[in-house]
């Protein structure tokens, strides 16, 4: 008996933290004899409807190829986008070999690419990008960040088109265009809820 108790203050308290997190409740009752699959599902539930952190670099991560290169993937969940306003937001930062050719750091959100470029001779850069939810698999892509002390504007705002309701490829990667070297010191991708 005590365990059951126990058990249902706990599903209670899983439950006013999924109203506060808004996350659906669990459809029908709870068999007691299955706790604990019930309690994992309210966990999975919680843990997708949450922002924060996704994905992150973990080590520099140098190129000096001319074709784009994947530093960051990430796949989104099916439905992670539940409303509008909410999105995926990539922030970058490294430092540019000692010429001026030029680099430009692209987010990919499935077929949407968000892009800012970075030129500035052994300079330090950072770059925000963020796709928002818009409407019903509809989003909205913007870009901004520095190099030095230039601010770098958005090469391609984009409107976008990608299903949400599907699994969603995000990518971070660096191109140079003719020859160089980038390095991308840190670089994390991060869930807007």
């Amino acid at each position: 008996m005590k365990r059951l108790i126990a058990a249902s203050t706990a599903l209670a308290l899983f439950a006013s933290t999924a109203l506060a997190a808004n996350v659906p409740y669990l459809p029908g009752p709870v068999d007691p004899g299955n706790l604990l699959g019930s309690f994992n599902a309210v966990i999975g539930a919680v843990n997708s409807n949450t922002g924060g952190i996704l994905a992150a670099l973990g080590a520099p991560y140098t190129t000096s190829t001319t074709s784009a290169e994947t530093v960051l993937a990430y796949t989104l969940p099916g439905g992670f986008l539940g409303s509008v306003g909410q999105g995926v937001k990539v922030r970058a930062f490294g430092v540019n070999a000692a010429d001026a050719n030029v680099r430009t750091v692209t987010f990919n959100f499935g077929a949407l690419a968000v892009a800012c470029v970075v030129t500035g001779s052994a300079a330090k850069w950072f770059v925000d990008m963020t796709v928002y939810k818009t409407g019903a698999s509809t989003q909205q892509g913007e870009c901004h960040g520095s190099q030095g002390t230039t601010v770098v504007g958005s090469v391609q705002p984009s409107a976008g088109a990608v299903t949400d309701t599907a699994n969603i490829a995000l990518t971070l990667t660096v191109t140079n265009a003719t020859s160089g070297t980038t390095t991308v010191n840190g670089a994390q991708i991060s869930g807007v809820k």
